[in-house]
């Protein structure tokens, strides 16, 4: 049996492993899925210095008070960046880092930096000024690879907008402590954007 904590991606809320956590547990498996702070069921809380730093430490809060050790750490899309820098904090209690068709990032660098122009164009184009800071509006379940329209239906209704520090403050992995851990990389191959990381983590001889 295998623990573990599922770190969803942009826009997103632990609510997104809707499919994914009755299959785990049918195995025998237990697994958790916190949300993000102004995300999700937590959108509410969504305030301008909301960013990766606080997400983060939401990671960590939710692990020491569901006193998790031993666990399997996924991180889908931008929660690649979460996971990465929770493990400069939790390491030793880290089995695996999984990372689900997600960014692989680099120390002092912001997921920006990692993108290409034209998508870092895109989504400033998504990103306006609100009472809550600066936010990026979600891009429809279409767009991430959804078909079916029931399925479209409801994930669009679920989607909240993703304050803009998640993608402007930088990753911080000061003692690179995600490299050092068995890592694994999924690769969602019908969808182009982390091709990129896809081929690094191949070719770095990941278990992918």
């Amino acid at each position: 049996m295998a623990i573990f904590v599922l770190a969803h991606g942009s826009f997103q809320g632990g609510w997104a492993w809707w499919k994914v956590t009755p299959l785990l547990r049918e195995m025998g498996h237990s697994c958790t899925t916190p949300t993000y702070t102004g995300l999700g069921e937590r959108s509410h809380l969504l305030a301008p210095e909301v960013g990766l730093r606080m997400h983060v430490q939401d990671v960590l809060q939710h692990v020491r008070y569901e006193r998790l050790t031993d666990f399997i750490l996924v991180g889908h899309s931008y929660g690649g960046a979460v996971i990465s820098e929770v493990a400069e904090h939790l390491a030793g209690r880290i089995r695996r880092l999984v990372y689900l068709d997600a960014f692989i990032p680099e120390h002092g660098k912001t997921l920006y930096d990692q993108m290409p122009a034209e998508s870092v164009e895109n989504w400033l184009a998504r990103t306006r000024e609100t009472e809550h800071g600066r936010v990026i509006a979600p891009f429809g379940a279409a767009g991430m690879g959804i078909k079916d329209p029931q399925e479209i239906a409801l994930i669009d209704s679920l989607l909240s907008d993703e304050p803009e520090g998640t993608h402007t403050q930088p990753v911080l992995m000061p003692a690179h402590a995600a490299e050092k851990l068995p890592r694994s990389y999924v690769w969602c191959a019908e969808r182009a954007p982390f091709i990129g990381f896809a081929q690094r983590a191949r070719e770095e001889g990941w278990d992918y």
